[in-house]
């Protein structure tokens, strides 16, 4: 009962949009963003590990999908012990990294700040990815 509460309760941040960086570029001083973005995507945490280490995963089903439409599998929802919890849409992007897993697959780097994307991305070996990790 518990876990169900912070769930319904919990400030989520949904999957971020590509061009928040960009925005946030914008608004903030040059050396803010690289703070901001790693604020918003990893739910106030500064590393990967760390988020990894203070939130658990699980599916987040779509509530409104039925029969044909509903479909496991694409968006994880990461509940975190600081309050809040963390979209990530994952659909198409299991190549980088398994659903729900906290380890990224072999040849994928852990997020990094792209100072001129305002964007966090995994490198992999043959593109960087800024979104769908």
């Amino acid at each position: 009962l518990g876990q169900f509460w912070q769930a319904a309760t919990a400030q989520v941040v949904p999957n971020t949009p590509p061009a928040l960086g960009a925005q946030f570029s914008t608004l903030y001083a040059k050396c803010q963003i690289e703070e901001l973005m790693f604020k918003n995507e990893l739910s106030d945490y500064t590393s990967w590990e760390e988020f990894t280490g203070h939130c658990c995963c699980s599916d987040r089903q779509n509530r409104f999908a039925f029969g044909a439409d509903f479909e496991t599998g694409v968006t994880e929802l990461w509940t975190c012990d600081n309050g809040f919890s963390k979209e990530r849409t994952r659909k198409g992007f299991t190549y980088i990294r398994d659903f729900c897993s906290p380890v990224f697959n072999a040849g994928y780097s852990l997020p990094e700040y792209d100072e001129d994307t305002f964007q966090l991305a995994v490198k992999g070996p043959n593109a960087t990815h800024p979104f769908g990790w």
